[in-house]
């Protein structure tokens, strides 16, 4: 995780002034909004463009053709869990980065119909969570993934207008 410079959030908000706190939420918001509006020419994971041969990845552009990195990233084999649970990170499956949505949806085509014949069938244990998965927990506040945004992942330079987000590891 990078670092991002400035004092933590949570330490001053409580002293800032009600323009100030605004002027934070709507930097953290223009930040998510840039994030989650840019779309790329590809499908596949995030790399450090070192990390993968020419072979394995696909230059990380927005679809605007504005190039987002200088080789430090790119777009390379997927890593998301539905490749990798119940086995599936030992079988031979088309995990490269894909250029259209046709050769994406193809690929989770392919690999499905390869795990429904090589991967083994779930443990009794695992079919139990499937069935209870309607249950709910007591306390509304436990949930299974951890906030986007904590109070200790924002910091705040001098100013209101300069902010750092710090992005928690997936678990």
């Amino acid at each position: 995780m990078a670092v991002a410079r400035g004092v933590p959030l949570q330490a001053v908000w409580k002293g800032s002034q009600p323009r100030q706190r605004a002027a934070v939420v709507r930097a953290i918001a223009e930040a998510h909004l840039d994030m989650s509006s840019t779309t790329f020419k590809g499908y596949g994971s995030i790399y450090f463009g070192r990390d993968l041969d020419d072979d394995h990845r696909i230059p990380l552009q927005h679809t605007q053709g504005i190039s987002v990195s200088n080789d430090n990233l790119v777009l390379g084999p997927i890593t998301g869990r539905t490749w990798n649970y119940e086995g599936r990170q030992y079988i031979e499956l088309d995990r490269a980065p894909w250029t259209t949505l046709h050769q994406y949806l193809t690929a989770v085509g392919r690999r499905e119909m390869i795990c429904v014949q090589q991967v083994p069938k779930l443990s009794p244990t695992q079919v139990t969570r499937i069935l209870c998965s309607n249950r709910r927990a007591k306390d509304p506040s436990y949930t299974l993934l951890p906030p986007d945004l904590a109070a200790s992942d924002a910091f705040r330079s001098g100013s209101t207008e300069s902010i750092g987000l710090a992005q928690r590891p997936s678990p």
